[in-house]
Order: structure tokens, then C-alpha cells, then sequence
């Protein structure tokens, strides 16, 4: 039995603390089980003064406060006042004047970074040698939770001060707990609550308090998504971008084909029968241009419901930096990303356009190529958010109603499941953008040999060409394309027997070799009529 309850002691004292030596397990052992846990857990009585306190090193002098973010930084503010950091720049006439600057600009980020190396040995050492181990295990967790890192934070004396603030709270109230974390001047930093601005508050700190600590986080329609979007933010404006299609709702069928004069982010109808209402709260951005939508979004912060966007607009690729840049700012202003990837999921790689480009979005639809021929849509998104649809975890001015009498339809789902696991199968990928990547390069030599303008645009999966002078990037540049061409080449091939989009190409990982032959001789016979 002692061998047992020593046993039990070691165990306690791994999972209470960080384990002990063979003479304090005894100790304990001897004591009876409530005694020794009474001691663990009220450790405040228990005499922990010979446990050393931090000894820091004085590496700070006030000129270093408030410390540069950067090196280019600290040398803006040298420029503008002369000095920074408690440093003057050198005499006019002097070479490398900004060089005593840089020195110590440099002599803080090392003599912080041997400091925090302090810090941590000196906390890593009070761990083994304190006589209270619940207090110390329960502040490393809470510094787990509350998570913080000098890399960002860059200031010692801040994460001494957290690291004594989360022990002193460790075994309390959460509240009590939670209030010091809102003012630790480490975590404010670390969460960026010095960018906020009149206006436009930085919403990082709010969210990650609600998100991280301490809440935690069919077919569907396009109006569905953006009720639900709106449901979820409360506000009633949705950006959408020039000339994309997002179905025929009458939210979406804005700005699908307006002129050239309409100035942003003013939407126009693309249909009879839109209420004037709903042109009101639509905002209209031009796509593959991030500066002209941030001003957008800034100016219009306090209204935006949410933004949607197909990755690929129509048949336009995305600019290199395009989506993620878009991701960053929704994200930063904590505005809902949807992307539309009703044509592009499943199409692009098995994880869509999400996967192709490596970006993620809150909320997602995905739909045609997913069913097999048969009508299937969804739309994706967390549990927070697609709550809404969902009686018991919404109220009334929340939930949304979503019903539909082909909801669920049996016979488009198995298709779907079917069409599923045939896109999982090894080089199914590889044949699609195979065979896109051997048209499109085929129909662009045609073009060129017979001095046809041509712009191919999208990616190998979906794209199709543009007859015009200009590149193309966005819907106001296809407004230059030559029309009546691509009316007449969509014609010759159609009477040589291939059939493609009005506007688009859709290889499959079934067209042959034999396939994709015929289209490009097609090509050939056709281009050189088609200039009229």
C-alpha cells in the first residue's frame, strides 16, 4: 500500500505540477489525501520566498520608449526630429548620418532578445524550484490560452509583467482574469490595439476575445448566402464585382453588364423588375483592382454585410496577390469573404478554386460540376455563421428561412456522391488542365499565324479567348473585345460539330486525344473566316 499511495503521489504531482523528487512525493505521502491536496490547490499559504524573482538587466534607458516597429521606422523618425531612440543623427557634412540610429535600433531588437532568453530560463528554473507547482503549471497554462509572443510584442518588461499578472489570477475568477488580460499592455500590443483609429476601429482584440477566448467559434441559393451574411453581421450592404454573375436573384443581377459611364461603387439593374431598394444596398467594385476596393470598403465600413467574388470572374484569372490581398482586408475589418465558386469547385482541383490559389474564404457556394448533369448546389462555411439557418441557435431577427421543394433531392445527391468519387480518382486533374492547356495554346498559334487579335484568359480548366487588342483583366476591358467575331467563331465550330459556351471552354477528363485534335482542326479551318 505505501508503494501504491506513493505512486498516486507521484502522479498527483506530475499532473498538479512538474513532478518532484523522491523525498517531497514521501512527504506528501505521508500526509493524509486531503491534506495534501488542500495544499496544492490553496498554495497562497504556502511559503514560496526563497523561490528567486526575476533580476532584470538594464538594458532599457527612456530614450528606447516607445520603441521603432521597424528599422525604417525608427529611421523616419530620425529624419523628421533629428533623433530616435534617445539617439541624435549625425552632423550635416557627417557620412552615414543615420548610422548611430541604426546601431541602436539594432542594440535594442538583440539586448531585448537576450532578455526575453533570460525571462524564460528564469521562469523555466522557478517552475522546478517553487514550492507552490499548481500555481506555476496553471500560469503556463493561461499563457498558453492567452497566447502572446515577444517576437511581436518586443518588450521584456511587457511579458514580465503579463507572466505576473496570469499567476496572480491563475487559480481566481476567470473574470477577474479575463479584466486583466483586456489592459495587460502586452497582449494590447499583441493584438494590434495600437492601429486603431477614429472611426475605424482595429477589431483584432474584440474578435479574438470572443473567438479564441472565450466563446469559441442542402441546395442554397445566392440570396440564401447573402441573407445569411447579413443575418450574421447585422448590416445590409454586399460588395460584388463588375460583370460577375452570381445567378439571377435580384441582389446578383446587379452590375452584371453595364456601361462603361457608370462611376463605382454606384449599382445598376441588369434586369427589369429590380426594386430601386435593393440597387441601394449593393456596392460595386472593378475586379482585379484591390486599391480601388479598399476605398470602397473603407468608406463604406459601418454598411458592408459581407463581399462575394468568383475567384475566377467569368473566365478572368485572378491577378497574382488579387484574392489573398482581398482576404487580408475582409479579414481585417472582419467583413465576411464569399466566393462564388458555383463554376470553379471541383473544376479547378478537388478543393477548388480555394486549393488552386491558396486562399480561403469565410463562406462558400459550389455547385454544377458537383452534381453530374443533375442540379446540385451548396454553400460551405463555419458553424458560426451558418447558424442562422439553423431555429434553435437563431432568434427571430436572425434565422433564416430556407426551404425549397427540390431541397435534398435524392437522385441529384447520389449523382453528386457518384460524381464525387470519380473527381477523387488518381489524374483526373491532370487530364482536364491537360487538355484545356493543348486548346487554349493551339487556338492562340492559330490566331497569331492568321494576325487575329486574341487574349486568352483563365486558367487550363475554364477560359476561353477575348478578340482584342488590349489585355484583360476586369469587365470594363472585355468591353473592347470584338463580339461579332467571337459570335462568328463560336458559329464555324459549331457547324464542324464542337459545341462550347457562349463564352467559355469546359475540357473534361473524357475528351480524347481524338477530341481535342478535332477542336484544334476546327480552329484552324475557322479563324482565318472569322475576321469578316
Amino acid at each position: 500500500m505505501a508503494n501504491k499511495g506513493l505512486g498516486l503521489m507521484a502522479h498527483l504531482m506530475r499532473r498538479a505540477g512538474f513532478g518532484a523528487t523522491p523525498a517531497e512525493i514521501e512527504r506528501l505521502a505521508a500526509m493524509t489525501p486531503d491534506a495534501a491536496v488542500d495544499e496544492l490547490v490553496n498554495y497562497t499559504t504556502v511559503d514560496n520566498s526563497a523561490t528567486p524573482a526575476f533580476d532584470p538587466s538594464p538594458i532599457w534607458d527612456p530614450g528606447m520608449d516607445p520603441f521603432p516597429k521597424s528599422r525604417a521606422d525608427a529611421v523616419r523618425i530620425a529624419r523628421e526630429t533629428g533623433s530616435s531612440m534617445g539617439v541624435a543623427m549625425l552632423p550635416d557634412g557627417e557620412s552615414r548620418r543615420l548610422q548611430p540610429v541604426v546601431n541602436k535600433f539594432f542594440y535594442g531588437l538583440r539586448s531585448n532578445a537576450v532578455e526575453t532568453q533570460r525571462l524564460a530560463t528564469w521562469w523555466g528554473e522557478r517552475m522546478l524550484l517553487t514550492t507552490r507547482p499548481l500555481e506555476e503549471k496553471l500560469t503556463l497554462f493561461w499563457h498558453g490560452h492567452f497566447a502572446t509572443g515577444n517576437t511581436k510584442v518586443r518588450d521584456t518588461r511587457m511579458m514580465l509583467r503579463q507572466n505576473e499578472m496570469l499567476r496572480a489570477n491563475a487559480a481566481g475568477s476567470f473574470r477577474d482574469l479575463l479584466a486583466g488580460i483586456l489592459t495587460d499592455p502586452a497582449m494590447l500590443v499583441y493584438l494590434d490595439n495600437g492601429e486603431n483609429r477614429k472611426g475605424h476601429p482595429n477589431e483584432n482584440f474584440g474578435r479574438e476575445l470572443l473567438e479564441l477566448f472565450t466563446m469559441g467559434v442542402g441546395n442554397y441559393t445566392e440570396q440564401d448566402i447573402k441573407m445569411a451574411a447579413r443575418a450574421f453581421t447585422g448590416k445590409e450592404k454586399i460588395l460584388k464585382f463588375e460583370g460577375a454573375f452570381h445567378g439571377t436573384s435580384d441582389y446578383a443581377l446587379m452590375s452584371l453588364t453595364p456601361p462603361a459611364s457608370v462611376e463605382y461603387p454606384q449599382a445598376m439593374p441588369s434586369s427589369g423588375g429590380i426594386p430601386k431598394a435593393i440597387q441601394e444596398l449593393m456596392l460595386i467594385a472593378p475586379y482585379n483592382d484591390l486599391a480601388t476596393t479598399e476605398t470602397i470598403i473603407n468608406a463604406h465600413l459601418d454598411d458592408i454585410a459581407a463581399v462575394i467574388v468568383e475567384p475566377v470572374q467569368r473566365v478572368i484569372s485572378p491577378k497574382p496577390g488579387f484574392l489573398q490581398g482581398l482576404r487580408d482586408l475582409t479579414k481585417r475589418h472582419n467583413i465576411p469573404l464569399i466566393f462564388d465558386e458555383v463554376v470553379t469547385s471541383f473544376r479547378l482541383a478537388y478543393g477548388g478554386a480555394q486549393e488552386f490559389y491558396g486562399v480561403t474564404p469565410d463562406m462558400c457556394t459550389v455547385g454544377k460540376i458537383m452534381g453530374g448533369g443533375y442540379p446540385l448546389a451548396a454553400v460551405l462555411g463555419p458553424a458560426d455563421i451558418l447558424s442562422v439557418y439553423d431555429r434553435r441557435a437563431s432568434d427571430d431577427d436572425t434565422f433564416v428561412n430556407q426551404i425549397g421543394t427540390l431541397n435534398g433531392n435524392p437522385i441529384a445527391c447520389a449523382a453528386g456522391l457518384a460524381t464525387l468519387a470519380v473527381m477523387r480518382e488518381g489524374g483526373t486533374y491532370e487530364k482536364i488542365h491537360g487538355a484545356g492547356a493543348a486548346i487554349r495554346q493551339a487556338l492562340v498559334e492559330i490566331c497569331n499565324e492568321n494576325g487575329v487579335p486574341v487574349q486568352s484568359c483563365g486558367e487550363d480548366a475554364i477560359f476561353d479567348v477575348y478578340f482584342s487588342e488590349q489585355p484583360v483583366s476586369n469587365y470594363r476591358d472585355t468591353l473592347a473585345a470584338d463580339t461579332a467575331m467571337m459570335a462568328r467563331f463560336n458559329t464555324g465550330l459549331l457547324k464542324r460539330g464542337i459545341l462550347k459556351g457562349a463564352q467559355k471552354y469546359y475540357p473534361s477528363a473524357v475528351h480524347t486525344d481524338e477530341d481535342i485534335e478535332k477542336t484544334i482542326q476546327a480552329m484552324r479551318e475557322v479563324v482565318p473566316l472569322i475576321q469578316g
